[in-house]
């Protein structure tokens, strides 16, 4: 457990290089302006919110009057008003004084006017609006929580990580205000720059509410060669992460007989992006099209426990017989599915009049990715128009034995699954799968795209 522990911070720790923190470094960076211990009650707010939001609130948000969108929502109006604080001081005198007692137990926060108050307000906020770019180990814990009851285990890795992640942000936070304090021009006008911090965190929290920080996040990510997230979590799959990984899930199982995917050949982000080891092709005649090994790894199980269908009635596997199925695992909110989508969508345009089929099985990772809205959107901004099943019990993610945000099963005509493939890369592979599963189905193939 402990060498999950070191990877878990580690994990944490090269958030920083990712996309994904780029919507906490506004707020990170206005929090040299205020009191002295700004930074530490900003800090430790987004540590306990977002574990408690990791751990604890996909599983309670049926059970909430709260909806996750309403959460955000509020957490966006704190942003808001610390922010307008900064504008004001006669209103962020106010409300110091209103949080005063709740600092007052806190060590070395007994001083009026540390911050650490507001701080606190500012962090539980975000801890509710970030969303990591999460590698293999905080992917399979969230599973993990999601299917399973939470354990010390799996709270301790989640704060690890979230402690990881938090003191790259404080070493920013306490870097600019010596920037600050060491600029004679800047430290001789105080107000004119907590003014301007001010309108950064109103900025900030509106982008937010326009979702504009989830396109940065994209954009920002497009930017990047797809090798940059295999790079910051290379070592979450090293052998001995993932066999204390393999620890953590239940042994029993009704997965296909699929092989198990091989930290070695990792590509992704949200997970370990690789294909599955397969036998090697019959000797057969030569071909102009190069062929992909394939191999018949069992049934695929039956959807289940889909709780909303998008872009289609519902549907079965046994419904598709005759057909090439292509199922695949996903979630809005994480970089690698995204970048994956274009893929997905080409081949389904590209293929679906020959009886392709893709099933977009949309497994949440965080509380918001469980709203149906949200997935609505999120569907038509990626143009998706192929079936989307939301899958928020996780129960067909449990059927086929998943574990990682994206993962594609490709399913022949009679209903086997034949390839299996995890995570980023191997696109033009994956197309010649869909060609050859076709071709077994006895369809006309067009040409590729």
């Amino acid at each position: 457990m402990l060498i999950l522990l070191t990877f878990a911070l580690l994990s944490g720790l090269m958030t920083v290089l990712s996309p994904c923190i780029l919507p906490l470094l506004p707020i990170v960076l206005t929090s040299t302006a205020g009191g002295r211990r700004r930074p530490l009650g900003i800090v430790a707010g987004l540590v306990v919110s977002f574990s408690l939001a990791t751990l604890l609130l996909a599983r309670w948000i049926g059970t909430l009057a709260l909806s996750a969108n309403t959460l955000r929502s509020a957490a966006v109006f704190v942003i808001g008003l610390m922010g307008l604080t900064l504008l004001i001081p006669a209103l962020n005198r106010a409300v110091e004084r209103a949080l005063s007692r709740l600092t007052t137990r806190l060590p070395h926060a007994r001083t009026s006017g540390d911050g650490v108050g507001q701080g606190l307000l500012i962090g539980l906020s975000l801890g509710l609006l970030w969303v990591p770019c999460a590698g293999p180990i905080l992917a399979a814990i969230i599973a993990l929580t999601a299917t399973q009851s939470v354990t010390a285990n799996a709270v301790a890795v989640v704060v690890a990580y979230a402690v990881g992640a938090a003191l790259p942000l404080l070493g920013i936070a306490y870097g600019g205000r010596s920037l600050v304090q060491r600029t004679q021009g800047l430290a001789r006008r105080p107000l004119p720059m907590q003014r301007a911090f001010g309108l950064v965190m109103i900025l900030t929290a509106l982008l937010v509410a326009l979702n504009v920080d989830q396109s940065a996040s994209r954009w920002a990510a497009n930017l990047l060669p797809e090798s940059w997230s295999t790079r910051l979590t290379a070592w979450e799959r090293s052998p001995q992460v993932a066999d204390q990984l393999d620890g953590l899930r239940p042994a029993e199982s009704t997965a296909p007989a699929a092989p198990a995917p091989t930290p070695s050949a990792a590509q992704g982000g949200d997970s370990p992006s690789q294909t599955a080891t397969l036998p090697p092709p019959p000797p057969a005649a030569p071909t102009a099209t190069p062929l992909v090994a394939l191999d018949t790894l069992g049934p695929a199980p039956e959807l289940r426990g889909i709780a909303h269908w998008i872009n289609s009635e519902p549907l079965t596997l046994e419904s598709l017989r005759g057909k090439v199925v292509l199922v695949e695992f996903w979630t809005f909110g994480c970089i690698n599915c995204q970048r994956t989508l274009p893929y997905v969508t080409t081949w389904y345009d590209t293929y679906k009049d020959e009886g392709f089929v893709v099933i977009g099985v949309h497994t949440p990772e965080f509380a918001y990715e469980y709203e149906t809205a949200n997935v609505e959107q999120a569907v038509a901004e990626h143009g998706i128009g192929y079936p989307v099943a939301q899958d928020n019990e996780f129960k067909t993610w449990r059927a086929y034995d998943n574990h990682y945000w994206p993962a594609h099963y490709f399913i022949d005509a009679e209903g086997n699954i034949r390839y299996l493939h995890i995570g980023e890369g191997k696109y033009e592979e994956s197309e010649l799968v869909i060609q050859q599963l076709l071709a077994e189905a006895n369809a006309t193939i067009p040409p590729s795209r």
